[in-house]
């Protein structure tokens, strides 16, 4: 049976937990028993999920109110809302050190306008697109939005609707 191409393999309904099977990982084959594979399913499959389905953390704004994405590392949605009179608010990126490969998408809903916006901000001493100063959301038009990216040293605006 060690000759057959995988086609030619009988079919197997049902394994054991010490059945052990052939894997190739970075061009070396190599072998694990059925229960490390089975035990390693539910975190592919929440990466797989998380990585298919963003589901956004709803943060509700007001003037000269301040937010920080720091303690949402999971996070890679934001939506933000605004409440109350005119004005803005702040949302502070995460330090892109602690960060690196890390893609956050923010947008705003209806209730970001010309009126009521979002500044987006580096953490304290880093750059958003080479400088210090913010991104804002919501100057352009309701549903504004943005992407940005870190490569570990510093924040990038990779894609922005509005």
């Amino acid at each position: 049976m060690a000759n057959l191409k995988i086609s030619e393999l009988p079919e197997t309904l049902s394994a054991d937990t010490t059945d052990v099977f052939a894997i190739v990982n970075n061009s070396q084959t190599k072998k694990i028993t059925f229960e490390n594979l089975y035990e390693d399913i539910p975190t592919l499959n929440s990466e797989r999920q998380s990585n298919t389905f963003l589901v956004p953390t709803t943060i509700t704004g007001s003037s000269g109110s301040n937010h920080y994405i720091s303690g949402m590392s999971e996070t890679a949605l934001i939506r933000l809302s605004f409440t109350g009179g005119n004005g803005t608010a702040n949302l502070f990126l995460p330090d892109a050190t602690t960060n690196t490969n890390r893609c956050i998408r923010i947008i705003g809903d209806g209730t970001i306008d010309n009126q009521h916006t979002f500044n987006i901000t580096p953490s304290f001493g880093q750059d958003l697109d080479g400088s210090t100063g913010s991104y804002n959301i919501g100057s352009n038009k309701s549903y504004d939005g943005v992407m940005v990216w870190t490569d570990g040293i510093e924040w990038f605006r990779i894609q922005s609707k509005g």
